[in-house]
């Protein structure tokens, strides 16, 4: 099962900007990964969920 998956930013057609790519039971994982990103010098970060893409502050 695919948990998280991460896209090039040319992929998201969003400069700046990753997607965390997760299921509905993988909220702890998307959690760890948006802070991993952040750490990273990302500021934003795109959620796409089943209800679609939603702009993380």
């Amino acid at each position: 099962r695919v948990v998280a998956s991460l896209l090039p930013r040319e992929q998201i057609g969003r400069p700046g900007l990753l997607a965390v790519a997760v299921d509905e039971s993988s909220g702890d994982y998307l959690a760890g990964a948006i802070l991993a990103l952040r750490l990273r010098g990302r500021k934003k970060v795109v959620c796409l969920a089943d209800e679609g893409a939603e702009l993380l502050p």
